[in-house]
């Protein structure tokens, strides 16, 4: 009886000194509450679980990514031209992206929206053969596959030629094999793993603090961002008519510095390099003022302040004639829920496009156990595919046009290093328009409710919307 007493008493203090330990981070409360039971539940071996991989890693992971975007700031000073917006709303949402993702409007002289993976490959394989000092390129997903190959050969061929070429990959996302990135090194390409972990085996979707941008800068002048990765899945050359169709933005111009700025900072925290301050000048080359004002939003889980899902919320909110929404992955929390909800209720066109079946089961259960309150309010969902449709893009009013890496979900607004490309006003909202018109022709309107469906799906979607924070 003793040693049950002592066990039972040593179970009592432990559970007294975890809670007051992690209430003293001040997590927002469902996430204390898990991890306080949590580590009652795994008494003594609890506490390094919770320093290697919980909050307080993420902390000193904070840190370094902050120390990189000290550095690279230092070469990026970049005027405001908020007065240039013209609507007062367009004008609050610029200055809340300023405000939250660092990086103010900016201009560019031209961009080309790419609605499926070979126009894009193209495109990038075009201003890759023009570089005349760097290539610098982020992603998510980097296969060594059909997609890739011509990239990659490319790209050590302009090394040899004397070209900076620098390579972030995830270390999850990729997975790309040692003997694979020797010879990319041996081909003169700068790469860098984003994050390695060692518990990479456990997958994708349950490991945090990934980088899930995808970006592609040539000299400074010329960017490329959107959903699209470096893989065959998004190739129809490689895969045929199932490749997946995305859309991704091509800038030029003053712009393509906030692209610039989002990687410089990823590379800083991902590899050993480092620069001094005319070093870094020379990624931000003088551009000269264009007719369309573009911002880049960089967002991630180094900061509390979500900038691309902020950025959202807020434009739904200002929003008086449309919102119009495109994501492979739709897992909202409350709050974009009740956002959206609302927009319709007062009058506001919110039309939805998501994939009639995506490649994750358990997030097509956890985001359907929403559509029921999305109908009622008079939210129209279209389910779209197969192929997948792989587009994070956004068109509210016609003011604003978003493409972006970041799904609809907790995960890309919390947990990934997302970015967005915002564009205010002009051809590119117009174009975003008529992509979003010709996805929602060849899609299906959804009418019937969830709770008419049968108990074992709603069991299985009621489930799923457990772990949605983790989607």
């Amino acid at each position: 009886m003793s040693l049950i007493i002592a066990l039972t008493l040593a179970e009592m203090a432990w559970i007294v000194v975890v809670t007051a330990w992690v209430l003293l981070d001040k997590r927002p409360p469902v996430a204390t509450l898990a991890w306080i039971f949590g580590l009652a539940l795994l008494p003594v071996v609890g506490a390094p679980f919770y320093f290697l991989w919980g909050p307080r890693r993420f902390d000193r992971k904070k840190l370094v990514i902050r120390r990189a975007r000290g550095a690279v700031s230092l070469a990026a000073r970049l005027q405001s031209r908020l007065t240039a917006l013209g609507q007062a709303g367009a004008v609050q949402l610029a200055h809340l992206a300023g405000t939250l993702g660092r990086l103010p409007p900016m201009t560019a002289t031209g961009y080309t929206l790419h609605t499926e993976g070979d126009s894009l490959y193209d495109a990038m394989l075009k201003a890759i053969a023009g570089a005349r000092h760097h290539v610098h390129m982020e992603y998510y997903i980097f296969r060594d596959d059909e997609a890739a190959r011509p990239l990659v050969e490319l790209l050590m061929k302009r090394a040899a030629e004397g070209i900076e070429v620098r390579i972030i990959a995830d270390a999850l996302g990729s997975r790309l094999r040692p003997a694979y990135l020797r010879r990319l090194q041996a081909g003169g390409i700068r790469f860098a793993c984003f994050n390695p972990t060692m518990i990479a085996r456990l997958g994708r979707r349950i490991i945090n603090f990934r980088t899930h941008r995808k970006i592609t800068v040539v000299d400074g002048v010329v960017g490329f961002t959107g959903g699209s990765n470096i893989w065959a899945e998004h190739s129809a050359r490689a895969v045929g008519a199932q490749a997946r169709r995305d859309t991704d933005i091509e800038l030029s111009g003053e712009a393509v510095h906030g692209l610039q700025q989002t990687f410089l900072e990823d590379w800083l925290f991902a590899s050993n390099e480092s620069f001094t301050e005319g070093e870094l000048a020379e990624y931000f080359p003088a551009a000269a003022p264009g007719a369309h004002i573009v911002q880049i939003v960089p967002s991630g889980p180094d900061t509390d302040d979500h900038a691309i899902y902020a950025f959202l919320l807020a434009a739904i909110g200002l929003a008086r004639k449309r919102v119009w929404l495109t994501t492979p992955y739709f897992v909202p929390d409350e709050a974009l829920l009740t956002a959206l909800t609302i927009a319709a209720r007062r009058g506001v066109d919110v039309t939805l496009i998501i994939p009639r079946k995506s490649d994750w089961r358990l997030v097509d259960a956890a985001g359907a156990s929403n559509h029921d309150a999305l109908l009622k309010s008079g939210v129209k969902i279209f389910l779209n595919g197969p192929p997948l449709l792989h587009a994070k893009t956004a068109v509210i009013d016609d003011e604003i046009g978003v493409v972006a890496t970041a799904n609809l979900d907790e995960r890309s607004f919390k947990l990934n290093f997302e970015v967005a490309a915002v564009i205010y006003g002009g051809p590119g909202v117009e174009a975003l328009s008529g992509i979003f018109c010709r996805n929602r022709e060849s899609s299906i309107r959804k009418e019937n409710l969830e709770a008419d469906a049968p108990l074992g799906r709603r069991l299985f979607q009621a489930g799923a919307r457990l772990f949605s924070p983790q989607l």
